[in-house]
């Protein structure tokens, strides 16, 4: 492929080298005549990108220093004293550049492979780019035995924002670690944060392991921010697939924050898969916030399903996982066991913690065994907890064994006996159906301790419909009917025949008329 450097601001250059491109005057062997162009037209660090071929060639600068081609010689003219730090896009941009909906006509074709991505593993895009809300339109890629596939391949030490992909051939296909932005985003060093911002994609994503909406595999140490994307199309993968990113590991100390997304998606994969994450590990010391994000998912699949996370391990000490203000509307259809209207599964060992507050589930929730309006199954080891307040679902859970309105099945064990290991259910209350034949509740399905005080599983001002549920009992929690339930328009309302709500919030809820059931203030309740 040809790809040039030309003046970024002689547009009739541009265009005498576009007509010699047409007409096949112009070698393609990556050459270029070095001019003392101004790159950095409104001189704000950022290398104006407004062509294909412009966007091409930002893989020959990877730190956006200059603006590079592929021997190497680099235009930097214009660049503040600090140095140009990354690219922006000042012009949409259709792979589909004669509009004839047809991509096997176009230079960027690639024998059908398309898209060649930005960056590996090995020299990783690591700068700015920002989209400016421009648009790439008609992203293709067909990869499907390379890894590390998206518009970027790997992004490290990186902020990507303000950009759009959609077109109705964008269609991205790769082997492991894809993503609708970037195959990977692995971020190990320290200091500064990594970001990824206002992204918006409408497409198809296609993998086998690590597949996600915008990333396929978000890694490292440093701290990470996802915030305030879209994502609305299919991801589809095997293992660990996700409306975000497909695999999340985050190691040692530093944190990471996913929040203000809306995600509208069909997440397809055998195992691991999820609304936001499909899987997630975390080690020692390390934090994760998932806040006020929307979900409107379909997730299908074998085992491991979440309409936020469908697999989450914690295995180091004092770590955090954070999911508050999340609005779930999920219909999580699983084969086997562990579904979720939150997470499937939770695995806590040696002083973490999962946190759940002011959020709320909808949907459906089908599997085998482990399945929960909030949790499939929740185990607790030394030391750990597990909380859900502020909360409710109004979920369908249907399953065979360890079936609750919230969750399935909770299970804590001690090898300590000193150390405190719990899970709390503080003022939280289900609504939906409970289906199953054994380990059922309205709130809870299923509770085991081993080795723990009589006390490490405790639920507190907590509720269930047993009409709507049409269950009567349940491992804590209190059931009450329909009618009981929405009668309080305020907390412990007097006027009740039954007192409910005693400390609840009207700061957190709102009790709404005696003809409906609390719900969260400011909070979406419909997809």
């Amino acid at each position: 492929m040809f790809v040039h450097l030309i003046r970024k601001n002689l547009y009739p250059i541009r265009n005498i080298i576009r007509l010699l491109i047409a007409i096949g005057t112009l070698t393609t062997n990556n050459t270029l005549a070095v001019n003392n162009e101004d790159v950095d037209i409104d001189n704000d660090g950022l290398i104006e990108i407004e062509t294909f071929s412009e966007l091409y060639q930002m893989r020959f600068n990877l730190a956006g220093t200059g603006f590079s081609n592929a021997q190497g010689i680099t235009i930097s003219a214009g660049c503040p004293a600090s140095g140009c730090i990354g690219y922006e896009l000042t012009q949409d941009i259709n792979f589909d550049s004669n509009g004839d909906g047809n991509l096997s006509d176009e230079a960027e074709w690639n024998n059908g492979e398309g898209w060649q991505p930005i960056g590996s593993i090995d020299h990783p895009f690591a700068a700015v780019f920002d989209g400016n809300n421009h648009t790439i339109r008609n992203l293709y890629i067909n990869r499907a035995t390379e890894d590390y596939i998206g518009l970027f391949g790997v992004v490290s030490k990186s902020k990507i924002q303000n950009l759009i992909f959609d077109g109705p051939l964008h269609e991205i296909r790769g082997n492991n670690n894809v993503g609708g932005l970037a195959g990977a985003a692995i971020y190990d060093d320290y200091p500064g944060s990594s970001q990824i911002q206002n992204i918006k994609i409408e497409g198809f994503i296609k993998g086998i392991r690590n597949v996600g909406g915008l990333t396929g595999l978000t890694q490292g140490s440093a701290p990470k921010k996802i915030l305030g994307n879209q994502f609305s199309g299919i991801v589809q993968g095997w293992t660990r697939v996700g409306g975000i990113s497909g695999y999340l590991e985050s190691s040692y100390l530093y944190g990471t924050a996913i929040n203000d997304n809306i995600i509208q998606a069909h997440v397809l994969g055998t195992t691991e898969s999820g609304g936001i994450v499909g899987a997630i590990s975390l080690d020692s010391m390390s934090e994760m916030e998932i806040r006020n994000n929307s979900i409107t998912v379909t997730i299908r699949g074998a085992k491991y399903l979440g309409g936020l996370i469908g697999k989450s391990e914690h295995r180091g000490y004092f770590g955090l996982i954070s999911l508050s203000e999340n609005a779930v509307f999920a219909n999580n259809y699983g084969k086997q066991r562990y579904v979720g209207g939150l997470v499937g599964y939770a695995f806590l060992d040696q002083d973490s913690n999962i946190s759940v507050s002011s959020s709320f589930t909808a949907g459906i929730n089908l599997g085998e065994d482990f399945v929960g309006g909030f949790f499939g199954h929740i185990n607790a080891g030394d030391g750990t907890s597990a909380s859900i307040q502020y909360s409710y679902s109004e979920a369908q859970v249907q399953g065979d064994s360890y079936i609750g309105g919230l969750v399935g099945a909770a299970s804590t064990y001690c090898r300590d006996p000193v150390s405190y290991t719990g899970i709390s259910l503080y003022m939280v209350y289900s609504r939906g159906l409970v289906k199953g034949h054994s380990g059922v509740g309205g709130i809870t399905g299923y509770i085991e301790s081993d080795g723990c005080e009589d006390d490490s599983i405790r639920t507190y001002s907590s509720y269930w419909d047993v009409e709507t549920s049409q269950q009567q009992s349940s491992k804590g929690g209190l059931g009450y009917s329909s009618a009981e339930l929405k009668c309080p328009t305020e907390p412990g309302d007097p006027c009740c025949q039954t007192i409910l709500y005693e400390n609840w919030r009207d700061t957190i809820w709102n009790f709404g008329t005696r003809n409906s059931y609390p719900v969260l203030l400011n909070m979406q309740t419909t997809p």
